[in-house]
């Protein structure tokens, strides 16, 4: 359910034509902890990558 609701964030920049493309890939690295790496593929083709880490509670 992480993925899904970080692609449903972000999915205005893709709206918005500032992005072509958003993929997250959620991964647990301990317990209590996700780690979502984000790539966003920007309109002029640069690749972002973003790492966030999320408690859970």
């Amino acid at each position: 359910m992480a993925r899904q609701y970080a692609e449903q964030a972000l999915q205005p920049l893709i709206d918005d034509k500032r992005a072509t493309a958003v993929d997250v890939v959620v991964t647990s690295p301990e317990t209590g902890w996700l780690q979502l790496s984000i790539m966003v593929t920007q309109a002029g083709g640069n690749v972002l990558t973003f790492t966030h880490p999320v408690k859970v509670v």
